[in-house]
Protein backbone atom coordinates (compact mmCIF):
# COMPACT_ATOMS: atom_id res chain seq x y z
CA UNK A 1 0.00 0.00 0.00
CA UNK A 2 2.48 2.44 1.10
CA UNK A 3 4.92 1.55 -2.64
CA UNK A 4 1.79 2.59 -4.63
CA UNK A 5 -1.70 3.90 -3.19
CA UNK A 6 -2.01 7.99 -3.28
CA UNK A 7 -4.96 8.00 -1.76
CA UNK A 8 -8.72 7.93 -2.95
CA UNK A 9 -9.62 10.40 -6.06
CA UNK A 10 -13.44 10.38 -5.74
CA UNK A 11 -14.61 9.78 -2.44
CA UNK A 12 -18.18 9.57 -1.96
CA UNK A 13 -19.56 13.24 -0.91
CA UNK A 14 -21.44 11.64 1.91
CA UNK A 15 -18.32 10.31 3.55
CA UNK A 16 -16.82 13.69 3.63
CA UNK A 17 -19.74 15.38 5.59
CA UNK A 18 -19.25 18.77 4.40
CA UNK A 19 -15.63 18.72 3.69
CA UNK A 20 -14.80 20.53 0.68
CA UNK A 21 -11.57 19.22 -1.58
CA UNK A 22 -9.73 21.58 -3.34
CA UNK A 23 -9.51 20.70 -6.98
CA UNK A 24 -6.74 17.04 -7.17
CA UNK A 25 -6.57 16.63 -4.10
CA UNK A 26 -7.26 13.18 -3.04
CA UNK A 27 -8.73 11.59 0.54
CA UNK A 28 -6.00 9.64 2.47
CA UNK A 29 -8.54 8.73 5.57
CA UNK A 30 -11.77 10.13 7.20
CA UNK A 31 -11.72 9.71 10.69
CA UNK A 32 -15.59 9.68 12.18
CA UNK A 33 -16.07 11.05 15.86
CA UNK A 34 -12.30 12.55 15.72
CA UNK A 35 -11.98 15.51 18.75
CA UNK A 36 -10.63 19.09 18.16
CA UNK A 37 -7.86 19.54 20.53
CA UNK A 38 -6.16 22.48 21.96
CA UNK A 39 -3.86 23.92 24.01
CA UNK A 40 -6.34 25.84 27.44
CA UNK A 41 -4.84 27.61 30.16
CA UNK A 42 -6.66 25.93 33.44
CA UNK A 43 -8.14 29.15 35.53
CA UNK A 44 -5.17 31.52 37.42
CA UNK A 45 -4.96 33.00 40.77
CA UNK A 46 -3.72 36.47 41.80
CA UNK A 47 -1.43 36.97 44.29
CA UNK A 48 0.11 39.63 46.37
CA UNK A 49 -1.83 42.08 48.87
CA UNK A 50 -3.21 45.49 49.82
CA UNK A 51 -2.76 47.92 52.20
CA UNK A 52 -4.73 51.30 53.29
CA UNK A 53 -7.28 52.11 54.94
CA UNK A 54 -10.94 51.57 54.55
CA UNK A 55 -13.33 54.75 55.76
CA UNK A 56 -17.20 54.39 56.15
CA UNK A 57 -18.82 57.18 54.61
CA UNK A 58 -22.48 56.76 55.21
CA UNK A 59 -24.28 53.41 55.95
CA UNK A 60 -23.71 50.93 52.96
CA UNK A 61 -21.03 53.45 51.56
CA UNK A 62 -17.00 52.61 52.49
CA UNK A 63 -14.22 54.53 50.73
CA UNK A 64 -10.57 52.71 50.48
CA UNK A 65 -7.51 54.49 49.76
CA UNK A 66 -4.55 52.87 49.15
CA UNK A 67 -2.99 50.45 46.80
CA UNK A 68 -3.23 46.80 45.67
CA UNK A 69 -0.20 44.74 44.75
CA UNK A 70 0.09 41.86 43.23
CA UNK A 71 0.44 39.47 39.90
CA UNK A 72 -1.79 37.14 38.20
CA UNK A 73 -0.34 33.99 37.67
CA UNK A 74 -2.20 31.92 35.12
CA UNK A 75 -3.15 27.99 35.53
CA UNK A 76 -0.83 25.83 33.97
CA UNK A 77 -1.56 24.70 29.70
CA UNK A 78 -3.26 21.35 28.92
CA UNK A 79 -4.64 19.77 26.03
CA UNK A 80 -8.29 19.95 25.87
CA UNK A 81 -11.18 18.64 23.98
CA UNK A 82 -12.47 21.13 22.63
CA UNK A 83 -15.20 19.78 20.10
CA UNK A 84 -16.10 16.72 18.53
CA UNK A 85 -16.30 15.95 14.54
CA UNK A 86 -14.98 14.93 11.12
CA UNK A 87 -11.78 14.78 10.62
CA UNK A 88 -10.27 14.10 7.00
CA UNK A 89 -6.59 13.60 5.75
CA UNK A 90 -5.70 14.51 2.52
CA UNK A 91 -2.91 15.01 0.05
CA UNK A 92 -2.57 18.37 0.96
CA UNK A 93 -3.35 19.12 4.96
CA UNK A 94 -5.34 17.70 7.71
CA UNK A 95 -8.77 19.02 8.31
CA UNK A 96 -11.28 18.72 10.75
CA UNK A 97 -15.14 20.01 10.79
CA UNK A 98 -17.26 20.05 14.01
CA UNK A 99 -20.21 21.43 15.19
CA UNK A 100 -18.85 24.80 17.05
CA UNK A 101 -15.02 24.67 15.59
CA UNK A 102 -13.21 24.29 12.21
CA UNK A 103 -9.62 23.80 11.77
CA UNK A 104 -6.58 23.12 8.59
CA UNK A 105 -3.41 22.17 9.03
CA UNK A 106 -1.72 22.13 5.49
CA UNK A 107 1.05 20.37 5.00
CA UNK A 108 3.01 23.06 3.36
CA UNK A 109 2.48 25.48 6.85
CA UNK A 110 3.52 22.09 9.25
CA UNK A 111 5.60 22.51 11.70
CA UNK A 112 6.13 19.13 12.79
CA UNK A 113 3.74 16.05 13.86
CA UNK A 114 3.95 14.37 17.92
CA UNK A 115 1.66 11.57 18.86
CA UNK A 116 0.63 13.21 22.44
CA UNK A 117 -1.10 11.09 25.27
CA UNK A 118 -3.43 10.45 26.86
CA UNK A 119 -5.87 10.04 24.14
CA UNK A 120 -4.07 9.38 21.73
CA UNK A 121 -4.03 12.76 19.96
CA UNK A 122 -1.75 13.86 17.43
CA UNK A 123 -0.40 17.46 18.09
CA UNK A 124 0.00 19.69 14.46
CA UNK A 125 1.71 22.97 15.52
CA UNK A 126 1.42 24.96 12.06
CA UNK A 127 3.57 28.21 11.07
CA UNK A 128 0.55 30.38 10.74
CA UNK A 129 -1.26 29.84 14.27
CA UNK A 130 0.36 30.51 17.53
CA UNK A 131 -1.41 28.05 19.50
CA UNK A 132 -1.11 24.08 19.16
CA UNK A 133 -4.03 22.07 18.39
CA UNK A 134 -4.34 18.94 16.58
CA UNK A 135 -6.89 15.66 16.39
CA UNK A 136 -7.80 13.23 18.64
CA UNK A 137 -8.86 9.67 17.51
CA UNK A 138 -8.59 6.77 20.11
CA UNK A 139 -6.57 4.25 21.01
CA UNK A 140 -7.95 1.95 18.36
CA UNK A 141 -7.55 4.02 15.30
CA UNK A 142 -4.17 5.08 16.53
CA UNK A 143 -1.67 2.99 14.05
CA UNK A 144 -4.02 3.34 10.83
CA UNK A 145 -4.23 7.15 11.52
CA UNK A 146 -0.67 7.45 12.08
CA UNK A 147 0.46 5.73 8.87
CA UNK A 148 -2.00 7.04 6.40
CA UNK A 149 -1.15 10.40 7.96
CA UNK A 150 2.46 10.17 7.25
CA UNK A 151 2.15 8.23 4.15
CA UNK A 152 0.13 11.36 2.48
CA UNK A 153 3.21 13.47 3.78
CA UNK A 154 5.65 11.63 2.68
CA UNK A 155 3.77 11.99 -0.62
CA UNK A 156 3.57 15.48 -0.51
CA UNK A 157 6.98 16.69 0.64
CA UNK A 158 8.37 13.98 -1.98
CA UNK A 159 10.18 11.15 0.28
CA UNK A 160 7.90 8.47 -0.72
CA UNK A 161 10.85 6.46 -1.43
CA UNK A 162 12.61 7.02 2.63
CA UNK A 163 9.20 6.22 3.66
CA UNK A 164 8.26 2.73 2.27
CA UNK A 165 11.92 2.09 2.72
CA UNK A 166 11.43 2.54 6.59
CA UNK A 167 8.58 0.66 6.73
CA UNK A 168 9.82 -2.37 4.90
CA UNK A 169 12.64 -2.11 7.46
CA UNK A 170 10.19 -2.30 10.08
CA UNK A 171 7.81 -5.03 8.40
CA UNK A 172 11.04 -7.58 8.07
CA UNK A 173 11.81 -6.60 11.69
CA UNK A 174 8.71 -7.74 12.99
CA UNK A 175 9.06 -11.12 10.77
CA UNK A 176 12.11 -11.75 12.11
CA UNK A 177 10.92 -11.55 15.89
CA UNK A 178 7.57 -14.17 15.28
CA UNK A 179 7.79 -17.85 16.17
CA UNK A 180 8.15 -20.03 13.74
CA UNK A 181 4.96 -21.78 12.90
CA UNK A 182 4.45 -24.79 14.35
CA UNK A 183 4.13 -28.15 11.91
CA UNK A 184 1.57 -30.83 13.27
CA UNK A 185 2.61 -34.56 11.96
Amino acid sequence: MAASWDGEANPNPQDLAGILLKPGERIFYIVRGAFLVESRHAPGHYTGGSQGFTFHVMKGVNYRVGANRGTYTPGPESPTIIDQGIAAITSNRVMFAGAKQTREWSFDKLIGMTVETPGPWLALPVSNRQKTSGIGYGETLSEEVEFRLHLAWAIHSNSRPAFVAAVTAQRDAFAATRPAAVTQA
